[in-house]
């Protein structure tokens, strides 16, 4: 529930939701306390954008949601949780 949050006058953009439901369908937030939650999410989507900028764009620009792209997702947030 607190994964997808957001105030109702600035929802998230289509590739923070397609990221944070791609990493959270591979338990990758599972032993993430849900008060730390929210800075979690932050924290990883500063990542992606200093470091996987190409994936935030592919995702952005074509809309689709290929094999590729889920494993690439579940490559950085790994690396983001080490």
């Amino acid at each position: 529930m607190e994964l997808l949050k957001q105030p109702l006058s600035k929802p998230l953009p289509l590739h923070e939701q397609v990221i944070l439901l791609v990493v959270a369908n591979n338990k990758l937030f599972d032993n993430v306390p849900l008060k730390e939650m929210k800075t979690f999410r932050s924290d990883l989507m500063d990542y992606f954008t200093a470091k996987y900028s190409d994936v935030i764009e592919a995702i952005d620009t074509k809309k689709v949601l290929t094999d590729e792209l889920i494993g690439q997702i579940v490559k950085a947030a790994k690396e983001f949780k080490k």
